[in-house]
């Protein structure tokens, strides 16, 4: 939600993450995970209501760099439990 809105409605920065099932229900688990990876990336560390662009900050390297450590963070948990 852009500032204006954030001022007009009296409410702090939300964000919403929207998918097309018909396109997202489709794609395997791991796919579907790298999605909600780069759509995370678009929110400006400060959340501040913003968006980043995909121009030098989004790309595919980084978002299997993330995936991967998820993925090892996933498996080191699943062991504790």
């Amino acid at each position: 939600m852009g500032k204006l809105w954030q001022k007009a409605l009296r409410t702090h920065p939300n964000y919403i993450i929207e998918v097309i099932s018909e396109r997202y229900d489709r794609l395997s688990q791991t796919e579907k995970e790298k999605i909600l990876i780069h759509e995370l990336l678009h929110i400006p560390k400060g959340f501040s209501g913003g968006f980043r662009p995909h121009k030098g900050y989004i790309t595919r390297k980084k978002i299997d760099n993330l995936y991967e450590k998820l993925s090892r963070k996933n498996k080191l948990f699943s062991k504790v439990r």
